[in-house]
């Protein structure tokens, strides 16, 4: 990664722990007004996590029902997550 991928910053959801033990990422069922309370995380399990990853250093930028959205460097990501980032050019 060069430098200049390194010094931008990476956004992503990440989906927490839901009421029913379901996915957004992973269904293949439609999300609907009958189960969608399935995917939604109790606000307890949201509120912690959002504070462990303020703790950790990420930028929160919007906080759901079901996801938190975060931004942070390649470095943080690579470090926390135990994930290798490569860059991509759009289009």
């Amino acid at each position: 990664m060069s430098d200049a991928e390194a010094d931008q910053e990476i956004v992503t959801i990440i989906s927490t722990t839901s009421k029913g033990g379901r996915s957004l990422f992973e269904t293949e069922e439609p999300v609907t007004g009958a189960n969608v309370d399935e995917y939604n995380s109790d606000p307890d399990v949201t509120e912690e996590a959002e504070r462990e990853l303020r703790e950790l250093g990420f930028r929160i930028l919007d906080v759901g029902p079901a996801t938190i959205s975060v931004g942070g460097s390649a470095e943080q990501f690579q470090d926390i997550f135990g994930v290798a980032l490569e860059g991509k050019k759009k289009g």
